[in-house]
């Protein structure tokens, strides 16, 4: 139980002192792809350590889709950190009943960056009536997952111990007349 406490109280200061900041931010047109058939971010610089990072992407799109593979570039290196996006909304009324699936935004999340100056190379595929689609890019951004996979790897001793504690005091009164756990004899 302390273990969890201290847990928690670890992951509430560091995530309180993750402060995301933006970095990047462009709309870019369908429109303005020549022969290259991909856009390439202006460079931008990721200071302050390793942290995560998170690229938001708006498309505008209405029963339709959007697609786009994406290569992070660290340009003095040249390592790349390459991931893809697809986002699709689609609504009606079906039967009376009105629905809706997708959104119009998507999320990319990438950890591990290490400080730097990076661009972004963007091979996108539009839709027929796909225009034009928005990047922001967030250094910094706090990422919750790692707390909730050690919170749930910590409670798996807990229920071992606690489920091999009956299975013995069952074993244990196997044998007695007054045994509390029901028999099948």
């Amino acid at each position: 139980l302390a273990v969890v406490l201290v847990l928690v109280v670890l992951q509430i200061f560091f995530q309180n002192n993750a402060t995301p900041e933006r970095v990047f931010s462009k709309t870019y047109y369908k429109r303005d792809l020549t022969e290259q058939k991909m856009f390439s971010t202006e460079s931008f610089l990721l200071e302050g350590g390793t942290k995560s990072m998170v690229i938001d992407i708006q498309a505008p799109i209405d029963n339709d889709w959007f697609y786009a593979d994406f290569s992070l570039i660290e340009e003095a290196t040249g390592t790349e950190h390459e991931f893809s996006k697809e986002i699709e909304y689609y609504h009606g009324v079906e039967g009376g009943e009105s629905w809706s699936e997708g959104g119009t935004h998507g999320e990319a999340f990438l950890s591990k960056i290490p400080e730097g100056r990076y661009h972004i190379n963007i091979y996108p595929q539009f839709s027929f009536n796909a225009e034009y689609f928005a990047i922001d890019v967030y250094h910094n951004e706090p990422i919750y997952s790692n707390f909730f996979i050690t919170l749930l790897i910590l409670a798996l001793y807990p229920i071992y111990y606690f489920v091999r504690k009956h299975y013995k005091e069952v074993k244990r009164w196997s044998d007695s007349d007054y045994s509390p756990y029901a028999s099948e004899e």
